[in-house]
């Protein structure tokens, strides 16, 4: 069994916050124990403004995919509307038994078809068992977002943080755009005769922001450009 991390304490919108990364913690009562199923339910937390903490538990093979994730929805429409991207962390450490498999290519559709405000999936405290068929449908079925699998908790948080902070899903902008414009034309005023103007640089940045990072069980990342 994975290790039980006892996050399904995580504080609501006035207490304390995230003990990893300071941000704060939103809870509402109605994304709180939300029935799935007989035996299944799921709490759904906001980490900062875009981290999206998913904690199932029950027996997985009660599981209805599609009305966990109409569930999921409703959450993410009211905390960041239509548009606003988002990175999602799931703990599995509450959850027993594997799904039924149309359950589970149910999953896999619905992985793959994530929309363009997926800026990645990070799962962690998952059974061997769950490990080994996430890692398989992620074999077979490559997303276009960063996809993890981590051990903890600590990890997961941290990386979706990072995976905002560059802002894979776009040109980077803010302190870090600047810092990546800094550096590109630094490394071509080396290479180059004469430095690159700030529209090369511009472009070049664009480009990279338009890059998507897939996770690949058998080559580890690989680059496409939409």
């Amino acid at each position: 069994m994975a290790t039980v991390q006892p996050l399904h304490n995580l504080p609501g919108e006035d207490a304390t916050p995230c003990p990893v990364t300071g941000l704060a913690v939103t809870c509402r009562p109605h994304w709180t124990d939300i029935a799935i199923s007989s035996e299944y339910t799921v709490t759904f937390k906001m980490i900062g403004d875009r981290i999206l903490y998913t904690e199932p538990q029950g027996d997985s093979q009660t599981i209805d995919v599609e009305r966990l994730y109409r569930e999921r929805e409703l959450v993410l429409s009211e905390h960041l509307g239509a548009v606003e991207g988002y990175v999602e962390i799931r703990n599995y450490s509450a959850v027993k038994n594997r799904p039924p498999r149309d359950q589970r290519n149910q999953q896999v559709v619905r992985f793959r078809e994530e929309g363009a405000r997926t800026r990645g999936f990070i799962a962690f405290n998952l059974s061997p068992l769950v490990k080994q068929l996430v890692r398989l449908g992620l074999t077979l079925n490559q997303t276009t977002y960063p996809f993890e699998i981590v051990n903890t908790y600590d990890t997961a948080v941290q990386r979706a943080t990072r995976l905002l902070e560059t802002n894979m899903a776009g040109a980077p902008s803010g302190p870090r755009a600047r810092e990546h414009r800094s550096w590109i034309a630094e490394f071509f005023s080396q290479r180059l005769r004469s430095p690159p103007s700030q529209e090369q640089v511009d472009e070049l940045v664009t480009h990279i922001g338009r890059m998507t990072w897939v996770a690949s069980t058998s080559t580890g990342w690989r680059q496409t450009t939409r």
